[in-house]
């Protein structure tokens, strides 16, 4: 059968055009994630859902894991990462949490995204721009407006992309963001591409790639997508090959299987404008699984439709009106109005070449209305002039004769609006000639400044000499004060040591040991006497240490608290609550930092209680290489003895050891004493 090549689709014209108004919105999708931290490796998401299997806890630690896996799971599963998001965002509403609260919407807003469901993305995003923004946080701010411009941009709103980009832009100025600025310009670039300011887009895909190259391959293979988009678009198949097979690479090391199909989709579309058709079934194939395996229900319309025009192409015409058939249903009834229409489009063009007149018809109105809703002139073109062969086949020679007009007058719509853009082109390049021109003047006197500055070279030199003598000292007065603050550091770090092993804690030991030996209970003192040397030895060793084990530490703490187990008779129980990510056996303090607090909270907490009291230990992992420990027991309050003057004291010199500030608590009943110190 000869097929009419007439109609709107199957011509390579056309065939671009759908790349302009139909496949860039799904690039769009993967664009407005582009600032998304990438954590799509396999070994990243198996180390977090191991983490979570360990913490059922409903704390800000779970809810970050958990948006953590969202955001890996929004190229792989949606409804994996929809479930997590929700999680997320349930448990920090119910904790307080509000950094937590404003990343779950933004995950959110990612699965509404990458379902297309553009009224609920908005409203995630804004919620989220909203929380971010009282909390002052600019990164996540900044995130969340870079996918409300996705969300337009794919919605045709470029406006309104474009204003939110802007402010992106401002946020990562004012951070100084080189990494995340590259986004914003890669988003750019995709709103210059839809307008066909290909050299202005260009230069900024290029400038984001480069900012980019070599740190995260999800990010890289986006730019390289859209490149290659652009240079499909601007007939440079070779460039644009090359370009979607890095971009495969990279999105296969990320395991980013959305991002996958799109590349695979983008190969298709160039190898059947070159008329390879097997090469470009293999690729429509590929990118049809991706989405299938994705749930990407558009993506499996767009890649179905591909695959009906090459089956038309090399005759096939039961697999094309096959495939034709499941665009169409896949759509009916949704929100891709477009896509819907195009289908419906293309399968009365084939009805029409298999002499199925009235089906050719039915499918040719349907899609006509929907074009002239949505304002689809490419697409009302070819509709109007298959229904004016489809009449003049049928013998209605007036209705054939109507649809011909309106096809004329759509086509001449058409080259209106061709013409505008070439015109829109033009100024670009002209704008683009004139910043060239203004940056050759600009070099012209700077050059003439760079004479000036020959002439003072001496004098330069001269008091370049003088700051280096200056900077010379003053270098020589800091390392003096450095030296200074380290001799007086020792200092302290000696006193604090001698103050722990004071002279009424040995006295007090040995007098119980005395105690055990006329009671004649000779095993407890051997115990007690052996417990009691290894203790002394142990402080004598840290003394000379600058710093010990988290594990040393605990096991020196739980020595002492066996001796002072057996002074008081067995009042005390002793608890550790240390996080799960805390390796004893690496993280190093300083020596001997919990152990006067422990001895604090025996003796001026729970021995005046003349009951068994607990002590409990806290230990948890904080950002900046810093741990926070707690000691919490519950006695009668250190403020409520006569310790007071005694308990400053200590405090004060463990201070100056580690740095910070030690936070002091009544409970009701006992005290928490609350320290942060550096991991050495």
């Amino acid at each position: 059968m000869q097929k009419d090549k007439t109609y709107l689709f199957w011509s390579k014209t056309r065939f671009i055009n759908l790349l302009k108004h139909k496949f860039l919105a799904l690039i769009c999708l993967v664009c407005a994630l582009y600032n998304t931290n990438a954590y799509g490796q396999s070994n990243e998401r198996d180390s977090l859902i191991l983490l979570l299997n360990r913490n059922e806890k409903g704390d800000s630690i779970r809810v970050n894991r958990l948006i953590q896996l969202s955001f890996i799971y929004d190229g792989i599963n949606i409804d994996s990462a929809r479930q997590l998001a929700i999680e997320a965002k349930t448990i920090s509403e119910e904790i307080g949490y509000t950094k937590g609260l404003g990343s779950a919407y933004s995950c959110i807003g990612n699965v509404h995204y990458f379902k297309r469901e553009f009224d609920e993305a908005i409203s995630a995003y804004s919620t989220a721009i909203e929380i971010r923004s009282n909390i002052n946080d600019l990164n996540g701010e900044a995130g969340a407006r870079q996918n409300l411009a996705g969300v337009y941009s794919s919605l045709g709103q470029i406006d309104y992309a474009t204003e939110e980009l802007l402010k992106v832009r401002d946020i990562f100025i004012m951070l100084k963001d080189t990494a995340d600025l590259a986004g914003v310009l890669n988003d750019i670039g995709y709103n210059q591409s839809n307008q066909n300011q290909h050299s202005a887009a260009y230069q900024n895909f290029q400038a984001a790639y480069q900012l980019i190259k070599g740190t995260n391959n999800k990010s890289e293979g986006i730019i390289l997508t859209n490149l290659a988009t652009l240079f499909l678009k601007t007939k440079n198949y070779n460039y644009a090959t090359y370009c979607a097979d890095e971009g495969l690479l990279l999105f296969d090391k990320a395991e980013f299987i959305r991002g996958k199909g799109v590349i695979e989709g983008i190969l298709g579309n160039i190898y059947i404008i070159q008329e390879k058709f097997e090469e470009a079934e293999h690729h429509y194939k590929q990118a049809l699984e991706y989405a299938e395996f994705t749930g990407d229900k558009i993506g499996m319309s767009r890649r179905l439709n591909n695959l009906g025009v090459l089956y038309y192409k090399i005759g096939d015409d039961e697999k094309s009106l096959n495939c034709l058939r499941q665009t169409v249903a896949i759509t009916k009834n949704s929100y891709a109005n477009l896509d819907y229409a195009f289908g419906l489009g293309n399968m009365g063009g084939l009805y029409l070449d298999l002499g199925d007149i009235d089906s050719a018809i039915y499918s040719g109105l349907t899609s006509l209305e929907m074009q002239r809703l949505l304002g689809d002139t490419i697409g009302n073109l070819g509709t109007n002039q298959m229904l004016s062969k489809s009449y003049e086949a049928k013998g209605d020679y007036v209705k054939a004769l109507h649809y011909k007009k309106t096809a004329e007058i759509a086509k001449d719509s058409l080259m209106s609006i061709e013409k505008m853009k070439i015109i829109k082109e033009m100024e670009v390049e002209y704008e683009t000639r004139r910043i060239e021109k203004e940056n050759e003047l600009l070099s012209i006197k700077n050059n003439l400044v760079k004479t000036d500055l020959e002439k003072s070279k001496l004098l330069i030199w001269y008091s370049s000499i003088g700051l280096i003598l200056i900077i010379i000292l003053i270098l020589f007065y800091f390392q003096f004060r450095k030296n200074n603050l380290k001799r007086k550091a020792v200092e302290f770090e000696q006193m604090a040591l001698r103050a722990q092993m004071n002279p009424h804690f040995i006295f007090n030991s040995l007098n119980s040991i005395q105690r055990l030996y006329i009671e004649q209970k000779m095993d407890e003192a051997s115990d007690y006497m052996a417990d009691f040397s290894q203790l002394l030895r142990t402080i004598l060793d840290n003394s000379s240490k600058h710093s010990i084990t988290l594990k040393e530490e605990l096991k020196h703490l739980d020595l002492y608290c066996e001796i002072e187990q057996l002074r008081t008779g067995g009042m005390l129980a002793i608890k550790y609550e240390i996080d799960s990510d805390i390796d004893i056996n690496s993280i190093k303090i300083s020596p001997m930092i919990i152990q006067p607090f422990v001895e604090n909270s025996i003796w001026h907490g729970i021995v005046p209680t003349k009951k068994k009291g607990t002590i409990t230990i806290k230990i948890k992992s904080l950002k900046n290489d810093q741990i926070e420990i707690t000691i919490e027991d519950n006695g009668v309050g250190w403020k409520n003895t006569k310790q007071t003057t005694h308990n400053s004291k200590g405090i004060e010199l463990i201070e100056k050891r580690i740095g910070s500030k030690i936070a002091v608590k009544n409970l009701l009943p006992g005290t928490s004493v609350t320290f942060k110190t550096k991991k050495l």
